[in-house]
């Protein structure tokens, strides 16, 4: 009987110590899967009778500026009887709460439920017309929600990989601070201007079984405000083919080999703020000068007032093999790291 009891009061002692050195996170363990994974769980009935179709239509979206269909967000149905602590690890987690019983209808957030780094969003409704009703109302903002939590946790990995030396370069030429992982190098550095490229090999997705080549690349410049029409679109692909012609060139043959935006492939816009600063978001697709080479862009288009300074900061992919998402979402990661010093 004694033995029992010290035997107890030594696990509540070890119980003590794991929760004052250990924090709460920790004990839930990292959240799994991708980034772009979202758990959807539901009865069947509810899914069949078109939940998978309101599901598909927020958040199963096309990616623009890309020449072949690729989804935003890849969604797996699970059944709320099969929602097993496996799935409850995922970074992103929908869940329906549909029956009569409920008493406040509504669309809540929370972090960290089940795991750290995870998402759980839980839509509360009487029946299936009322939660059809909050999920589409929501589409907007769920959006937003789902792909700043995206975004967030790619960062916190990208903070794990940063490079000093880009931190330096980025910080004596341009006066600007921004994370990229250690895998880039830097290929242009100039008082207005600098260029980080990165080549890699991964498991082929398309075409081949064996590994494949990708590229990818972020410049920033910086130059003079003059006025508002710079964000127009029109001056926008101006500006950057005019960079990308001096700076993002390949290897001269016949002719010479540099980067332009494809005209094509429309640009989709988007206006925002970025760091407290006044911002345009533009993706499209590029492609290369006398040479069969192209892929998707993201830029963001950002005006300092204060000092009169305009910036474009503009992430590129050369992935044939591969589908371009995770690719495009690191990129975007990255930059909206930007800041002034």
């Amino acid at each position: 009987m004694m033995r029992s009891f010290f035997l107890s009061v030594a696990m509540l002692l070890l119980i003590g110590c794991v929760e004052n050195n250990v924090t709460r996170e920790e004990l839930k363990g990292k959240a799994q899967g991708g980034y772009s994974d979202i758990i959807v769980v539901c009865d069947n009935n509810l899914w069949n009778k078109g939940l998978k179709d309101d599901v598909s239509f927020l958040f199963s979206e096309e990616i623009e500026g890309l020449y072949r269909s690729e989804q935003n967000f890849d969604i797996t149905h699970v059944r709320t009887k099969s929602f097993s602590p496996l799935f409850k690890k995922q970074r992103i987690i929908v869940v329906f709460n549909v029956s009569s019983s409920v008493s406040k209808s509504g669309v809540g957030y929370m972090q960290d439920k089940y795991s750290e780094g995870q998402l759980y969003v839980k839509v509360s409704a009487e029946n299936f017309q009322v939660a059809s009703s909050l999920l589409l109302g929501s589409a907007s903002s769920l959006r937003e929600k789902l792909n700043s939590h995206r975004i967030h946790g790619l960062q916190k990995k990208i903070r794990q990989f940063s490079s000093d030396d880009t931190k330096l370069i980025l910080k004596d030429s341009l006066g600007v601070q921004l994370l990229l992982t250690e895998y880039y190098s830097s290929v242009v550095k100039k008082s207005d201007f600098a260029y980080f490229g990165k080549r890699a090999k991964a498991q082929c997705q398309s075409g081949q079984n064996s590994q494949c080549s990708y590229q990818m690349g972020l410049f920033i410049s910086k130059m003079k405000y003059d006025n508002e029409k710079i964000f127009e679109e029109k001056a926008f692909v101006s500006l950057r083919d005019s960079l990308t012609k001096k700076f993002i060139v390949g290897p001269d043959k016949e002719k010479p080999t540099y980067m332009e935006c494809e005209k094509i492939i429309p640009l989709s816009s988007k206006i925002m703020t970025m760091s407290g600063h006044y911002c345009v978001e533009y993706k499209g697709w590029w492609n290369m000068v006398n040479a069969t080479m192209g892929g998707p862009f993201i830029s963001y288009l950002l005006v300092d007032k204060q000092s009169n300074q305009l910036y474009l900061i503009d992430g590129f992919v050369f992935a044939p093999n591969f589908s371009k998402r995770d690719f495009l979402m690191e990129l975007e990661a990255m930059i909206k790291t930007f800041k002034l010093n």
